[in-house]
């Protein structure tokens, strides 16, 4: 599928390997991205801001901006939790976990399974640094590591969090791309996120103003 960028993103339109990789999935999050890649004259000014942020001269800007785009679209579960709550439900898991992991090391069923977890957290759990091999990690210590997610999930204080109502999407997503856009710049850039959450959520109410109300 051809896509016609705007002359703004004349760069991204030169670049086959992005452009193939804007039409490599067809999910969701990837239909809604397409939304910004419009000749909506508003936009002209979000990705000329997002580009002149980047201190070199790089199509770094569009992929990294279609990274934070794609998962302020995927909501947390988490995010429906209070504080307390999430807390209390993520101990739980960390206990459960934790529970199964020692019952495991004493049974037959402590069978290993294929590693899918980073090299860091394979070199923490076995001691061994390979990370072009495949390897079997037990599934007790697979659990250990799991409990220990669970319990630094629970802690975290600067989980997302949206209230049960018809906006809980619209809301989500300017928070979450407000909070990635100020730890990636040091600041919210409250203008690229109201024009992207107005164009993706169709919705002309999205202002500077609206974003700094619930995005604060």
């Amino acid at each position: 599928m051809n896509i016609d960028l705007p002359p703004w993103l004349n760069d991204i339109n030169k670049d086959k390997h992005l452009i193939k990789l804007i039409n490599l999935r067809d999910a969701y999050s990837s239909k809604k991205f397409k939304m910004l890649l419009s000749d909506r004259i508003e936009l002209e000014s979000m990705w000329i801001t997002l580009k002149r942020r980047e201190n070199h001269n790089s199509n770094l800007y569009f992929l990294r901006f279609r990274h934070d785009v794609q998962l302020s679209l995927v909501r947390s579960k988490f995010s429906r939790f209070s504080n307390k709550n999430r807390k209390m439900y993520a101990s739980k898991i960390s206990n459960k976990a934790e529970e199964l992991s020692a019952l495991l090391k004493e049974s037959d069923f402590d069978d290993g399974i294929f590693n899918v977890m980073n090299d860091k957290d394979v070199f923490r759990l076995t001691g061994e640094r390979d990370a072009d091999e495949l390897r079997l990690l037990q599934v007790s210590s697979f659990l250990i590591q799991l409990s220990e997610d669970a319990k630094l999930k629970g802690e975290r204080t600067d989980t997302i969090q949206t209230s049960n109502s018809k906006n809980e999407e619209q809301t989500y997503y300017i928070r979450s791309l407000t909070k990635r856009m100020r730890e990636r710049f040091n600041t919210p850039l409250r203008n690229v996120v109201a024009v992207s959450a107005s164009v993706i959520f169709d919705n002309p109410v999205i202002d500077v103003p609206y974003v700094a109300k619930y995005a604060p």
